[in-house]
Order: C-alpha cells, then sequence, then structure tokens
C-alpha cells in the first residue's frame, strides 16, 4: 500500500472513529495558564466548539477573568441575589456545553420558582482544585463581586487527596514523567483512532495483570501503607475507613480550610453553604469492586465508598453549615435509566442528566437559605 493510500484509509478510519465513538475525543478544551494568585486559571476570553462524550455539540467558554461563566458587573443589580460557587472540574463543567451546566441549570430552575427574586449564579470553579486553593478563589476573585450566598461544591472523590501535603508535588511529577512531543499533541493527542487503541492496550494490560499473570505487589511497594504505594489510585485515598498519615493530615487541613472559608464569608455578609458531589464509584460500587482488582496489594486496606460523604456530612452538622447532598438526590432518582446517566462512562464527570439534576437539587436548597436580602450598607 503506497504512501497516499496508507494516509486515505487512516483519514477514512478516523472520521468512521470519530462518528462512533465521540467519547474517545479530549472534552477539556478550554486551555489552562498558571496564576501567581491560585495556581492556575483558563486563559481568558476562550471560546471553543466542540462534542460531548455521548457526540452532542458542545460549546464552552472563558470570561476576563479566566473563569467558566459569562463576564459580570463588579455590583449586582438592585434586588438581584447573587451566588458564587467554589469548586474543581465538576463545577467547571469541563465535559458539558456551557449552558448544561449545574451552576447555569440553578439559576434557571431559580427563576421558576414561585414568588422567587431574582438570582444570579457566578462559577469561579477551575479544574483540579481542591479547597485550599478554591478558598483562594474565593480571596483573590470571589469576593471582590459581593455574593449574598457562596457554595462550596466538594468532590467527595478527591478533594481530600487534593488538600494533602504533597499531593500536587506528586502529580506535577506525573506530568512530567507523561511529557509529550509536540507530534503527540498535535496528532495523537486529538485522534479517535490512536484513543481507541490505546483503550485496546489498556484492556489488555488490565486483563494480563488481574489473570493468568496477575502482577504481584512489588518488593519496594510492599509493606507500605496505601498513601505511599507507587501505583494506588491517589483519588482514592479519601476513602480509607482509618485515615492516617498523609491522609489524616488531608483530612485535617480539609475541615480547617472549610471553616476558614465559612468564617471569611460570613465577615463579608454572605451565607455559606457546601454541596456534597459523589464521585462515579460511589454510585457505581460494582465497578470500583472491578478497578480494585486491577491493583494487587489494595484489597487489605479498608476502603468505604461512603465514608467521605458520612465524615464530612457530620462534620458540616457539628458547625452548622448548610449542606445538600448530592448523592441522596441521586440516590432518590427512581428512574433506573436516569441514574445510569448521571456520568459519562469515560470522562467521569456529570452528564447533562447529572448537572440538570443536581441544579435543581440546589436552587431548593439556596432558595430556602437565601430569600431575605440582607443589608449591604
Amino acid at each position: 500500500m503506497g504512501a497516499a493510500a496508507l494516509a486515505a484509509a487512516l483519514l477514512i478510519s478516523e472520521w468512521g472513529m470519530r462518528q462512533a465513538r465521540p467519547d474517545l475525543l479530549p472534552s477539556h478544551q478550554l486551555r489552562l495558564v498558571p496564576d501567581p494568585d491560585v495556581g492556575w486559571r483558563f486563559a481568558p476570553n476562550q471560546r471553543t466548539q466542540g462534542r460531548t462524550e455521548w457526540g452532542a455539540p458542545r460549546r464552552q467558554r472563558s470570561n476576563a477573568l479566566g473563569f467558566s461563566d459569562a463576564d459580570h458587573s463588579p455590583n449586582a443589580a438592585p434586588g438581584v441575589r447573587r451566588v458564587a460557587f467554589l469548586g474543581d472540574s465538576f463545577t467547571a463543567a469541563v465535559g458539558v456545553d456551557f449552558e448544561d451546566s449545574f451552576v447555569r441549570t440553578t439559576e434557571r430552575e431559580l427563576a421558576r420558582l414561585p414568588a422567587s427574586p431574582s438570582w444570579e449564579t457566578l462559577n469561579f470553579g477551575l479544574p483540579s482544585m481542591g479547597t485550599v486553593r478554591e478558598r483562594l478563589v474565593w480571596k483573590h476573585d470571589a469576593s471582590r463581586f459581593r455574593p449574598d450566598l457562596v457554595v462550596l461544591a466538594f468532590f467527595l472523590g478527591n478533594d481530600v487527596a487534593n488538600n494533602m501535603p504533597g499531593y500536587e508535588k506528586r502529580m506535577e511529577f506525573r506530568k512530567e514523567a507523561k511529557s509529550r512531543s509536540w507530534f503527540y499533541r498535535a496528532f495523537l493527542e486529538p485522534s479517535a483512532l490512536y484513543q481507541q487503541f490505546k483503550l485496546v492496550q489498556r484492556n489488555l494490560r488490565h486483563a494480563w495483570r488481574t489473570g493468568v499473570r496477575r502482577r504481584a505487589v512489588s518488593v519496594e511497594d510492599a509493606g507500605k501503607p496505601f498513601w505511599q504505594r507507587s501505583y494506588a489510585p491517589l483519588d482514592w485515598q479519601g476513602y480509607l475507613v482509618r485515615p492516617e498519615g498523609a491522609v489524616l493530615e488531608g483530612w485535617k487541613i480539609t475541615e480547617a480550610e472549610i471553616l476558614a472559608l465559612q468564617t471569611e464569608v460570613r465577615a463579608s455578609g454572605g451565607r455559606f453553604l457546601v454541596a456534597l458531589i459523589p464521585g462515579l464509584e460511589a454510585m457505581a460500587p460494582e465497578k470500583f469492586r472491578e478497578a480494585l482488582k486491577r491493583y494487587p496489594g489494595l484489597e487489605d486496606f479498608e476502603l468505604d465508598l461512603d465514608y467521605p460523604r458520612r465524615r464530612l456530612m457530620g462534620f458540616l452538622d457539628r458547625n452548622r453549615i448548610p449542606c445538600v447532598d448530592l448523592q441522596g438526590e441521586f440516590d432518590a432518582e427512581e428512574n433506573a435509566a436516569v441514574r445510569d446517566r448521571l456520568y459519562f462512562k469515560f470522562d467521569q464527570h456529570f452528564s447533562p442528566v447529572g448537572h440538570r439534576i443536581a441544579g435543581r437539587a440546589l436552587a431548593r436548597a439556596l432558595a430556602a437559605e437565601g430569600l431575605e436580602k440582607r443589608n449591604r450598607s
């Protein structure tokens, strides 16, 4: 086969794979840039178009401050209540259309409530943020808009890990270890055909590890705690039932940061609320148990997918911080077909369905918290 024929075959195969598997295309298109105040943010004033994992059109944007939102004036219009959302990639809604995010959905749902005042939602979500950096976003960005109510969207899947000492250095090391050439970034990374090849390769590797040649715990990892094993998923550390060491320190930092954020928001005259966002594994524990088989030795540790939710709810209750339990909202969904479509399968963030249900639950909670306009004098 000549070079021209091979190129044509690859182009046709790529086109066909994109039609059959839009989920394999990268979902995160807004470019991040370093920031001296909060660590990173989106490059300002971006506009992108693409497809969701389900193949639907997806438009994304960043405002002048580098958040996934429209621009907002410094002061709210008379009679309008402002709600600022702090969070990570779930809040930034990296995998769905800008208008489908739970932040935008919350604003629309609030407008539909009977006798509801006017509301304006502001999105300060950024990918990979933990509570420590979200508090910096409050200090340097969100507080300037003087919101009436601040929602900390806490992701139960990895926010505790994000707050652990040394977490970002470990992640940065892994990123540096996986630095890619310009050829990879320009041609392979955006290729659905190549992503399918990697998926098949990964599945074969997992089958080999968990099948005939299940990998044993290495000499280097034997005897080490969960958070020090070279292959242990960093984001699962919050599920440890008896946290110790760096994981326990991550929990202490998490709880201290929530209390500090509550104090600062209340000092500004605002109300504070925490929304608990469950990870996909918490909603599909059978898949989590299957995933555990890929990591030999981790079954020796006691993991509980509901541990971070129970711990946070108890902590918030003791400190009289209002809470929206989105996992409870999802569990209450009786339609099995809907529950199966709350998350994207590969992206593992909320789908438009998940964003819609979360936005409705948040609208009800915010209406109950913010019906009385406070004095801004």
